[in-house]
């Protein structure tokens, strides 16, 4: 079975279509009035894995900070979806309904870490983040 045949894995899949499709509907004026260049610009490679039972799994994830703005697939995802604070902080909030993600961390440097939750699934877990 694939991570997009559980319950979950679809639902992170219809997340991760969801922030794309947000990402057109934020205006340009709100993402670069909170994009500020800090030193976490460069390409990231993000890499989620879930816990036990319904949400055993790995995954990776390619990401841009350009300006302090966060690129996915070329497109600037608005920073209530995903935002890294020009101190490092990284907050996540994916979806919604009983298709929502939350999630938290830092980044430094080169590296970063935090976790997430889907409680309407009673999943969660961790990521990590390393600077390409």
């Amino acid at each position: 079975m694939t991570f997009t045949d559980t319950q979950f894995g679809r639902a992170i899949a219809r997340a991760v279509a969801l922030l794309s499709f947000l990402s057109l509907l934020a205006g340009p004026g709100a993402i670069e009035a909170a994009a500020a260049t800090n030193s976490f610009d460069g390409n990231w490679k993000i890499y989620i894995f879930g816990g036990q039972d319904n949400c055993t799994f790995g995954y990776r994830l390619p990401i841009t900070i350009s300006e302090g703005a966060v690129l996915y697939n070329g497109r600037k995802v608005h920073p209530t979806v995903i935002g890294v604070s020009s101190a490092g902080a990284v907050a996540i909030n994916l979806g919604s309904g009983s298709n929502h993600v939350t999630g938290t961390g830092a980044l430094a440097s080169n590296r970063g870490s935090g976790r997430w939750s889907a409680p309407q699934f009673s999943c969660g877990g961790y990521w990590r983040a390393e600077k390409r």
